[in-house]
C-alpha cells in the first residue's frame, strides 16, 4: 500500500515536473549548462533565435553568441554572483548565428549539491529585442538631432556632467562654440534643401576633424559645440581649431553647386585643477558658463572677419556682453524715442558768419546714457537698422532746416551723413523725395 502511495506521489511530482518544463519550452528561451559553463541541454526556442542546431550548441560554452556589446567586467560580476549560489538577473545583448543581435532578459539560477556549490545552471530568457529598439528611438528621439544624427545639447550636457564629475577627468577640456559664417544667405539663395544638405556635409566634415574620443553636437540651427578632452595642451587645442577652420572653408558640392562657407569658433578652456572646487549641483550652472564664454568668443571671432577663432577672455567677453546688450537696446530705442539730433555749425572762414550745420547723431540711452556714433552706428548696421534710423535722421534734419528758414537763420543748408547700407537700399531715393515735400517751403 505504501509502495503504491508513493508510486503515486513520484508520478504526481514526475508530472508536475514536465508541466513545468512544458510550460518554460513554450514561453521562454531555456538552457542548461554545467558548473563550467558549458551546454548541455537547450530548448527549441533557443535554437530558433540564435539560429542554430542543437548540436552545434551542445558542448559549447555561452561565448558562441557572445556580442562583445559586453564588457569583460560585466560577465565577471556575472560569474561571480552565481558560482557564489546567488540567482544573476540582467539584460544581454546577443549575436545569432547570421550575424543578427538580440536582446534577451535573462535570469540565471544556479543548482547546488550538498555542499551548496553550484553543479549546473539553468538560465531562462526572454526575447526583449523589439523593446529594445523601442527604447533605443526613444533615445534618439530625445538626445540626437534628426537632420546632422548628431547628439542634440541634452546630450551634450550630460557628457560634459561626466566628464567634469569625474575625478579621473582629463588635464585640460576645450568647449569649441561654431557658428557657420554666412548660412542665412545660403539658406535664402539656394534654397532650405541645400542648407539642410549643408548642414549635414558639415557635421560629416566635423567628425573627421576631431579623435575620436572627443564629442561633437548640433547646438541648434547652424551652430556646432565640439568638446576636446583628448589634447594635453592650449597649444594642440589651437592647432586642431585652426585645421577645423581650414577645413570648413573649401567648398562643399551639393547638387552640382558650388557652396562656399566658413566658421567662426569661440574657445573656452576648463582646467582639472579648478575640479576640486566642483560639487555636483554646481555642474549645470558651470557648463552653462563655458558654453556662454565660448559663444561670446565666437561672436568676437566674426566681429574679427570671420573664418577664424579666438579664445575666451575676460576683456573680450565684457566687450561682447556690452555689445550684445547694446544690440537689445537699440532695437527699442526709436520706438522709445531715444535718439537725438546734435548740430555742429559751419562757419564761413572770410566772414565769421553761420552758413550751415552738420547733422549728428547721439544716443541718449536709458541704460547706457549718452553713447556716440562709433559706439552703436556699426550695430545698427550689422543688425538691419540703420535703414529705419536713417530715415528718421532725414526727417529730423529737414524739420530742423525748415524751422529755421522760416526764422530766417543764417545757416542755409544741413549736411547729412548717409549709410551705404542705406543708399543701396531701393526705396531711398522715393523717399528722400518724400521727406523733402513734405518739410520743403
Amino acid at each position: 500500500m505504501e509502495n503504491r502511495h508513493f508510486e503515486y506521489k513520484f508520478k504526481e511530482a514526475l508530472k508536475k515536473l514536465n508541466d513545468i518544463e512544458l510550460a518554460l519550452n513554450e514561453s521562454s528561451i531555456v538552457a542548461i549548462t554545467d558548473s563550467r559553463g558549458f551546454i548541455n541541454h537547450v530548448n527549441d526556442k533557443f535554437c530558433e533565435i540564435s539560429k542554430y542546431e542543437r548540436h552545434e550548441l551542445l558542448g559549447q560554452d555561452h561565448r558562441i553568441i557572445n556580442s562583445k556589446h559586453h564588457s569583460s567586467l560585466f560577465f565577471k560580476e556575472l560569474w561571480s554572483t552565481i558560482r557564489s549560489g546567488k540567482v544573476w538577473h540582467g539584460e544581454i545583448k546577443n549575436k545569432a548565428k547570421d550575424g543578427s543581435y538580440y536582446w534577451v532578459d535573462t535570469t540565471i539560477v544556479p543548482f547546488l549539491d550538498e555542499r551548496g556549490k553550484p553543479y549546473q545552471y539553468v538560465s531562462i530568457r526572454n526575447d526583449i529585442t523589439k523593446r529594445k529598439a523601442y527604447e533605443e528611438k526613444i533615445k534618439q528621439m530625445a538626445y540626437y538631432d534628426p537632420l546632422t544624427n548628431l547628439p542634440n545639447r541634452y546630450w551634450l550636457n550630460k557628457q560634459l556632467k561626466k566628464l567634469l564629475l569625474n575625478r579621473e577627468s582629463p588635464e585640460l577640456l576645450a568647449i569649441l562654440f561654431l557658428d557657420l559664417d554666412r548660412f542665412k544667405s545660403i539658406n535664402d539663395t539656394l534654397g532650405h534643401h541645400h542648407g539642410d544638405v549643408l548642414l549635414r556635409r558639415v557635421a560629416e566634415r566635423l567628425r573627421k576633424c576631431i579623435p575620436s574620443s572627443d564629442f561633437i553636437s548640433r547646438h541648434g540651427g547652424d551652430e556646432f559645440i565640439l568638446v576636446l578632452h583628448s589634447l594635453k595642451t592650449v597649444e594642440e587645442i589651437e592647432g586642431m581649431t585652426e585645421q577645423i577652420v581650414k577645413e570648413m572653408s573649401l567648398p562643399f558640392y551639393i547638387d552640382g553647386d558650388k557652396v562656399l562657407t566658413s566658421t567662426s569658433v569661440g574657445i573656452s578652456l576648463f582646467s582639472k585643477e579648478c575640479q576640486q572646487h566642483i560639487i555636483p549641483k554646481d555642474a549645470d550652472e558651470l557648463i552653462d558658463r563655458l558654453i556662454k564664454q565660448a559663444d561670446i568668443a565666437m561672436y568676437v571671432a566674426k566681429r574679427n572677419g570671420r573664418n577664424t577663432y579666438e579664445m575666451s577672455s575676460s576683456s573680450s567677453n565684457e566687450r561682447i556682453i556690452k555689445t550684445i546688450s547694446m544690440e537689445n537696446e537699440l532695437k527699442y530705442a526709436l520706438e522709445r524715442d531715444e535718439f537725438q539730433l546734435v548740430y555742429q555749425p559751419l562757419i564761413d572762414l572770410k566772414t565769421s558768419d553761420v552758413i550751415g550745420a552738420e547733422a549728428l547723431i547721439r544716443w541718449n540711452s536709458a541704460k547706457f546714457g549718452t553713447v556716440y556714433p562709433n559706439e552703436f552706428l556699426p550695430i545698427l548696421e550689422e543688425v538691419g537698422l540703420i535703414v529705419p534710423v536713417g530715415k528718421w535722421v532725414l526727417e529730423e534734419a529737414c524739420k530742423q532746416m525748415k524751422a529755421w528758414t522760416e526764422l530766417n537763420s543764417q545757416a542755409s543748408k544741413i549736411g547729412v551723413n548717409v549709410s551705404p547700407i542705406q543708399l543701396k537700399s531701393s526705396r531711398f531715393v522715393a523717399e528722400m523725395e518724400q521727406i523733402l515735400k513734405k518739410n520743403g517751403p
